[in-house]
């Protein structure tokens, strides 16, 4: 098990960095994972990686709609 601190500026609201990533996050498409994935099994697992970190996120307030 790894855990990874990282410092995302929060400016602005809805332009900080934090918010931005969430929205990246929530937009992004299961086609879009795949086409970085070398096959299914890899998709699945980024996609898991994917909602671990949107719910940290979301335990922040950070949590786009």
């Amino acid at each position: 098990m790894k855990t990874i601190t990282i410092t995302l500026n929060d400016k602005s609201g809805l332009n900080g960095e934090a918010w931005l990533f969430a929205q990246f996050l929530k937009r992004i498409t299961y086609q879009g994972v795949a086409d970085c994935a070398v096959d299914k099994a890899e998709t699945e697992s980024m996609l898991e990686i994917i909602e671990k970190i949107r719910s940290q996120l979301a335990k922040q307030g950070i949590a786009p709609r």
